[in-house]
């Protein structure tokens, strides 16, 4: 699981962009060692509506939403919809 951030980067968020780029490069490089047996990919989600991000002012928000086609945030159900826990 990477992140958008890996790819843009963002303000106050140095380590996490770096370590979010490095899964990139890692993904990328494992594809090409492993082609012949595997597919390797890596998720990239955009900005999801979560506690942080719903907690960012809302200047911020805007001009986040001003950048993606959709014009809205994802939903954490459209990166990963809700299973039922095995044995639950």
């Amino acid at each position: 699981m990477s992140s958008i951030i890996g790819q843009m980067g963002n303000i106050g968020q140095v380590n996490y962009a770096a370590a979010k780029a490095g899964i990139v490069g890692f993904t990328k490089s494992l594809a090409q060692e492993l082609v012949r047996h595997v597919t390797v990919n890596a998720i990239c989600p955009g900005f999801i509506s979560t506690d942080m991000v719903n907690g960012l002012p809302e200047e911020v928000k805007q001009a986040l939403i001003a950048c993606i086609p959709m014009g809205r945030f994802g939903t954490p159900e459209e990166v990963a919809p809700p299973r039922a826990l095995p044995g639950h």
